[in-house]
């Protein structure tokens, strides 16, 4: 629980460096690295209360005491998993305000890129596994962050549509930190750090696509 505590105010750092980098980089949007931000200090201060809950000296049976860990540690990953939801639903949102501001100008040689602005401005609905496919094609993301994309969407899916439970058996790589993997019919399990490091990977990509935007100069400044 310590390393897990240890990580998230790591990321909350990041979070905050991100944050104030954004607000200078002449983008018309929501700060949506500050916003994550305040989305975890919840979850940060539910995690010291878990963490000092397992501390308290108890009189109980071994059996019991294990019990009681195994229950305060699913309640950990439930809590964690949320946030890494939470935080794909933001990055989802800011990304759409994003490319809404997107030069039309610049988005003449992107025209799959441009329909999806089209739509946007139009109210249609536009989900965020939608823009990045776009982006791939375009030649604007890699394929090794496609990838990584695609996993951090499908677990988010997994979780909201199906009750984290895999609908078939692949696996994503998450660069080299660790593989996202699912096994058909069975639900989605970890260890406890596994939904903080995933929110983990998508604020940096999230970070790095808005810094692919801003390098091709798509974006028209105030």
């Amino acid at each position: 629980m310590e390393e897990l505590i240890s990580l998230l105010k790591r990321i909350r750092e990041k979070l905050e460096k991100y944050g104030e980098w954004l607000e200078t980089a002449g983008l018309e949007m929501p700060n949506s690295f500050n916003m994550i931000f305040n989305a975890t200090t919840l979850i940060l201060e539910v995690l010291h209360y878990y963490y000092q809950i397992w501390g308290i000296p108890r009189t109980l049976p071994s059996d019991e005491i294990e019990r009681l860990k195994k229950e305060n540690a699913e309640r950990v990953i439930e809590i964690t998993k949320w946030a890494f939801v939470h935080t794909l639903s933001i990055i989802e949102y800011s990304t759409k305000e994003i490319i809404k501001k997107m030069s039309d100008e610049k988005l003449s040689s992107y025209p799959a890129i441009r329909k999806v602005k089209d739509k946007l401005q139009a109210g249609k609905k536009v989900y965020l596994s939608t823009i990045i496919k776009e982006f791939k094609e375009g030649q604007l993301i890699s394929d090794e962050e496609y990838d990584v994309w695609r996993g951090l969407i499908e677990t988010r899916n997994i979780i909201v549509h199906n009750n984290a439970i895999a609908e078939e058996t692949k696996s994503f790589k998450m660069f080299n930190e660790f593989r996202i993997s699912f096994v058909k019919g069975k639900m989605l399990k970890d260890k406890l750090d596994f939904f903080i490091k995933l929110l983990d990977v998508a604020i940096d990509q999230h970070h790095q696509w808005i810094r692919s935007v801003i390098n091709l100069r798509f974006t028209e400044k105030s």
